[in-house]
């Protein structure tokens, strides 16, 4: 692809207590996306461990991850529930927390 037709948009936004995240990566060409992740082609041992990693760290979180290709782009759209700070002096317990308004 040329360097001037290259684009990634990366979103963001809180909804409904779910914090939403969107990367779309223009691409030409062709991907297979089964069970919700892109099949590839090329080789090495650690090719395409990258959006599992990131889908098994979303479903610990009680949230999601999901890829296709619409439009010219290949996207990723995480979920993740947000998270609210227990009364414990300030601390999280080891959560990670979002407050506060982040996009509208």
């Amino acid at each position: 692809m040329p360097e001037g037709d290259r684009v990634i948009k990366v979103q963001a936004a809180v909804r409904q207590n779910l914090f939403l995240l969107r990367v779309s990566n223009r691409f030409d060409g062709e991907v297979e996306v089964e069970n919700g992740l892109p099949v590839t082609a090329k080789e090495g041992k650690e090719h395409g461990y990258g959006l599992s990693n990131i889908r098994q760290a979303a479903v610990r979180r009680d949230g999601n991850m999901e890829c296709r290709v619409e439009g010219g782009y290949f996207v990723l759209d995480v979920t993740l529930p947000v998270l609210r700070e227990r009364d414990t002096g300030g601390k999280t317990e080891g959560e990670t927390c979002l407050s506060g308004k982040m996009f509208d």
